[in-house]
């Protein structure tokens, strides 16, 4: 049965209300974040709290202050979804397309310059906190966190640059976005290191590539990581990219070129 709304105000709050296409992705997308979010505040207590886990202060502190620093020099990843949305939709990616150069891969070296150049600079900021914490990361621990941190740049980017693919089905992506990014504080250690997750989940999340942007290079950086972390992050890369350039190559050019 029909109702019949005579009320202009009621009729077009209701109009707007069906403009959001309240049980769409977006909407389950939603909760599922909130979710996540709710799991992010158990896991805390429950790894910090019920479990009395007793940690080393200088070291989780020298962690901290790493981890912030690694989530800045690699923020330019986290745009790459936005960007990727916006290209697509408002059609601004049709000129690169015709361009000979790859897309994909200009827009991922325009991003990695920007973060080798900022972490050239914080690298030297890492050091001087080891020192001043009276742990000095060493020469090659540096020169491992130096790529580690550039892979971690490159697994991020990746992720993103899928979601970003998405919009040639959902034309808002920041949802998937924002639940990225939930997980990646949740379990990927910027909000707590992902080796104080309790043992289940923590086995978990090794196999995902969430530790593997920020959680990896941090240890390397400490020397609590090395060369199968790295290679880890190598494989990461190799699965995403693959995923990535299908996606880009079969869906996203397809739907460009024919109008889909």
């Amino acid at each position: 049965m029909n109702l019949q709304i005579k009320n202009p105000y009621i009729l077009g709050a209701i109009l707007e209300l069906k403009k959001e296409k309240l049980f769409g992705a977006d909407f389950f997308m939603s909760f599922f974040a909130i979710f996540i979010k709710s799991c992010l505040s158990y896991f805390v207590f429950h790894a910090v709290f019920m479990n009395s886990v007793q940690v080393d202060a200088n070291q989780i502190t020298l962690y901290y202050i790493i981890v912030n620093i690694v989530a800045l020099t690699v923020q330019a990843g986290m745009y790459v979804a936005y960007n990727h949305m916006e290209d697509i939709n408002t059609g601004k990616i049709i000129p690169q397309l015709l361009h000979p150069l790859s897309y994909p891969i200009c827009q991922y070296l325009d991003n990695l310059i920007l973060t080798i150049s900022q972490l050239v600079v914080n690298l030297f900021l890492i050091f001087l906190v080891s020192v001043l914490l009276g742990d000095a990361t060493g020469l090659m621990e540096l020169l491992l966190g130096f790529l580690s941190v550039l892979l971690g740049f490159t697994v991020l980017y990746l992720i993103q640059a899928i979601i970003g693919c998405f919009s040639v089905w959902f034309h808002d992506i920041t949802r998937f976005r924002d639940v990225i990014y939930t997980l990646l504080m949740a379990l990927g250690g910027r909000l707590l290191p992902s080796d104080l997750l309790y043992s289940g989940l923590k086995k978990i999340v090794y196999y995902t590539p969430l530790p593997y942007v920020y959680d990896i290079p941090v240890k390397v950086l400490m020397g609590n990581a090395g060369y199968r972390q790295i290679g880890i992050q190598l494989l990461w890369i190799l699965l995403l990219g693959v995923a990535y350039m299908y996606l880009f190559e079969h869906h996203v050019k397809h739907n460009i070129e024919f109008g889909g």
